[in-house]
């Protein structure tokens, strides 16, 4: 395959692009378990393309140059940084080559993953354990790991959905070819971005080793 990764030029075009905006628990994992295996530039690299992004999930066309002028980083750096996002699967590349333009990109962000996701991750876990030691970890851990409120001798008085909105069983028979279709689409899609995930998650740890030698 040819490596397009060498022809990135502070002239080319690019786009930033996500499906929805990050919620508060996951710029929270972001910064505290992504960001110390990613690096400070890296981090930057996400947070800037994510901060082009409008209302539409869709950023303006935008030259390389932009970024290597707000993030102070040289195309070199720029590119080790990007290398590092996709290797961790924060960060999906895509380009085409347009006869007038060149090389055009749409850099895809993807959203972490949940911190329970995270921890669950050997990789992750420990790749993260390397960098940061235990006893950050530990802290780390307590901080996201589940919060639990005593009930005992309370009893759960809860109403349940067909106790407060009417809904009509037969319509699961009659549209059940839809909602199939809605679910296997989901399915389909969430079985390809984990199993990216997985094999991106393994070629970046190699990579990630690589880019610190």
């Amino acid at each position: 395959m040819k490596d397009i990764r060498k022809e990135i030029q502070p002239k080319n075009i690019f786009k930033a692009v996500i499906n929805n905006p990050l919620s508060n628990q996951e710029q929270e994992v972001l910064t505290f378990l992504y960001q110390p295996i990613v690096g400070a530039n890296a981090f930057s690299l996400y947070l800037t393309l994510l901060s082009e992004i409008d209302a539409s999930g869709m950023s303006d066309s935008l030259f390389h140059a932009d970024l290597i002028t707000m993030l102070d980083l040289s195309i070199q750096q720029l590119e080790k940084a990007r290398l590092k996002l996709e290797g961790i699967g924060l960060l999906e590349t895509f380009v085409k080559t347009d006869s007038e333009l060149g090389n055009v990109y749409i850099y895809r962000l993807n959203h972490p993953e949940s911190a329970e996701h995270f921890f669950k991750d050997e990789v992750l876990t420990l790749t993260l354990l390397n960098i940061i030691g235990q006893r950050k970890l530990d802290k780390l851990f307590n901080r996201f790991k589940p919060k639990f409120v005593n009930l005992s001798g309370y009893e759960n008085i809860s109403v349940g959905f067909k106790d407060v909105y009417l809904f009509k069983e037969e319509q699961i028979i009659s549209h059940s070819e839809m909602l199939n279709n809605i679910e296997i689409l989901f399915m389909i899609q969430d079985q390809q971005r984990r199993l990216q995930q997985s094999v991106k998650l393994l070629t970046g740890i190699i990579l990630f080793q690589e880019l610190n030698v």
